[in-house]
């Protein structure tokens, strides 16, 4: 089943300008102004467009609307600011609104349950792994889904199986993905950078490099700026793997430059991608500290999967260092106590405590 979610929304708009009805303009121009707010990474104004939206639609008794509006809001929450305990709330307030009668038609319930389950990806994949699959076979039997969404649930599964270590399953629903979504760089950029991670995960360097380069010139063209210096970031890690140190120099320098600019939020793959470079060009005192700022933030996020891995990161990397693990394994076993499934994580911990320090088998050796 398929939902013609913008052609509901453009049909709605026509007639709203047509009929010069002033209410519903500016219903409409709440939705522009906060897409126009998120594509600037000014995520507290786009937050307040939508709730200006949500309780104009209310006002004017737009069943569907409220639930549009709604959804934008945790869908900031979530994607943009990256605060899944909020987010997990207002997802699960939002699901249950779309259960409600007045709402059963809508075009955007499909989006309402995938926001829904992507919060469960986010805070603990593995953990959630059965809820995210019940919940992509109800959306895909029961739910009518807009082409965009499908498209997403599509992503979702492939970063599901890279999570679990499947990375020839990953790949092959991620190259499938970048098929069906020619002509829209908002997800080839997404596409491309999953491709990246599996050229990553098998030591694929030179693959991984053309990769991140394809990803940021998408990225750019969808004016995804924290892509972008993610894109940026992680060429300058495969170049100084590679040996190209200037153009890696001057590609983590770009990166840098472009969060500082648009004044990104660092996510956890920007201290990833950090960290590898800064200990790679020998400054491994200061990946430390990064580390350790990281860890001094993340837990805020309420991923309890992003702030256990943080901790593995940051084991890891001490014992590259030459320096004591033994505070730090603690701590990440502590942090594992959050997690629903901790066996798998518990696994890698006992490969620090083991002396193995590395993430890939191919990192030991390069």
């Amino acid at each position: 089943m398929q939902a013609d979610l913008w052609g509901w929304f453009n049909r709605f708009a026509r007639q709203a300008y047509q009929e010069k009805h002033s209410d519903k303009i500016r219903l409409i121009q709440c939705y522009d102004m906060g897409w126009e707010s998120l594509r600037a990474e000014k995520h507290s104004n786009a937050r307040y467009h939508f709730e200006a939206g949500l309780q104009l639609a209310k006002d004017l008794g737009l069943p569907c609307f409220e639930l549009f509006f709604d959804y934008w809001c945790a869908e900031t929450i979530i994607f943009y600011e990256s605060d899944y305990r909020t987010g997990l709330d207002r997802a699960v307030k939002v699901g249950a609104r779309a259960h409600q009668e007045q709402y059963l038609n809508c075009p955007v319930r499909g989006r309402v349950y995938y926001t829904l389950m992507y919060v469960y990806y986010a805070m603990d994949a593995i953990g959630y792994e059965d809820k995210i699959r019940e919940m992509i076979t109800f959306m895909t039997s029961d739910i009518p889904l807009d082409a965009d969404t499908a498209q997403r649930m599509m992503y979702t599964r492939s970063s599901l199986a890279y999570a679990l270590e499947n990375y020839d399953e990953s790949k092959s629903i991620i190259q499938e993905y970048i098929n069906i979504t020619l002509g829209n760089p908002h997800r080839q950029s997404g596409g491309y950078n999953m491709l990246r991670m599996n050229a990553h995960a098998h030591g694929h360097l030179e693959d991984a490099v053309a990769l991140a380069r394809t990803g940021e010139t998408f990225a750019r063209i969808a004016r995804l700026e924290n892509s972008v210096a993610l894109s940026l970031l992680w060429q300058a890690v495969y170049k100084q793997y590679l040996g190209d140190t200037d153009d890696a120099h001057v590609l983590y320098q770009r990166g840098i430059e472009h969060y500082q600019r648009f004044n990104l939020k660092p996510l956890p793959e920007y201290y990833n991608a950090v960290c590898q470079y800064l200990e790679q060009t020998g400054k491994i005192a200061d990946a430390i500290d990064l580390r350790q700022q990281q860890l001094a933030q993340i837990s805020a996020r309420g991923s309890v999967s992003f702030t256990a891995y943080a901790h593995l990161a940051y084991a890891r990397l001490l014992g590259r260092a030459g320096k004591s693990t033994t505070d730090a394994i603690v701590r990440a076993y502590e942090a594992s106590n959050a997690l629903l499934k901790p066996k798998r994580f518990r696994d890698k911990l006992a490969q620090v405590e083991a002396g193995n320090y590395y993430q890939f088998d191919w990192q030991k050796t390069w």
